[in-house]
């Protein structure tokens, strides 16, 4: 029987999102996501709790900053595996469920999937992109670095399609936990670790992946993160979604990120999210 929501407990939840985000004592030295406490508080319960752990990815706190994409969204995310790639129904699915093996998410039919993560396909969604902008070989070796990760699903997506040597996961300490969690039971086949932005990292990198994370950092972060991680980065990919929040961050904007990285282009995100259409595409 499917649990029913009275329409007032979904209005508070909603209600309560945007009351966090747009509060005038938002802190904005920080970014949005360290700001949203539940969902930091909670990261860092399920990172040490095997109970909560099994079923993370459906926890309210959880999915306001992450796993919220829809039945729509999640077949427009198809569409556009179908479309950019030539994996099979049966690769699909295969990608999938090694991502589902942990944190219970919600699953549902999606086209001729069945038992599937909207979510899931997000991520599936933006390595087939990656790798059709990019045009990554099969046995390249690649060093990737992410900032904000959520739970390292967009990883083993990833991995799935090119040949990753080492991972590099930036997002606060209470969510690197979790991080290491779910990346250590899914037996990944590459070498990783979990940084913040205030630890040293690498001189150079082949991949930075941000979606809706750098562009959700106060100005002074995203130069930090610009000086130790983009700048020494071969190429970008990153999904903004800036406008969303407070003007009070002062982020970067599109001629701000071309100075700073000439190669930059811009696109429309694609599939476009209907609640955030003026999301779009960086990459460099």
């Amino acid at each position: 029987m499917k649990k029913f929501i009275p329409i007032y407990v979904k209005d508070y939840i909603k209600n309560k999102k945007k009351e966090l985000i747009y509060n005038l004592k938002l802190d904005t030295s920080i970014s949005v996501s360290e700001n949203l406490k539940e969902y930091t508080n909670f990261a860092l319960k399920a990172a040490n709790n095997d109970t909560l752990f099994k079923s993370f990815r459906q926890n309210k706190f959880y999915c306001w900053v992450l796993e919220h994409d829809d039945l729509k969204r999640g077949l427009e995310n198809y569409n556009y595996i179908q479309k950019v790639s030539k994996l099979n129904k049966t690769e699909i699915l295969k990608i999938l469920n090694n991502i589902d093996m942990f944190g219970g998410p919600k699953l549902m039919t999606i086209g001729d999937l069945n038992k599937v993560s909207p979510s899931s396909l997000r991520y599936l969604s933006v390595g087939v992109d990656i790798n059709r902008i990019f045009k990554y070989k099969a046995n390249q070796e690649l060093n990737v670095i992410e900032i904000g990760c959520g739970y390292g699903g967009q990883s083993i997506a990833l991995n799935k399609l090119n040949s990753i040597k080492n991972y590099t996961y930036v997002d606060l300490k209470e969510v690197n936990q979790l991080i290491e969690k779910y990346v250590s039971m899914n037996k990944v086949s590459f070498g990783y670790q979990t940084k913040t932005l205030f630890d040293d990292f690498e001189d150079n990198y082949d991949l930075i992946i941000s979606n809706y994370a750098f562009s959700e950092l106060p100005k002074k972060l995203q130069k930090m993160a610009y000086t130790k991680i983009l700048s020494k980065s071969k190429n970008g990919y990153m999904i903004n979604n800036s406008f969303y929040f407070s003007k009070k961050y002062k982020f970067f904007d599109k001629k701000k990120l071309k100075k700073l990285l000439p190669s930059s282009q811009f696109f429309d995100e694609n599939p476009k999210s209907d609640s955030h259409p003026e999301n779009f595409l960086h990459i460099f």
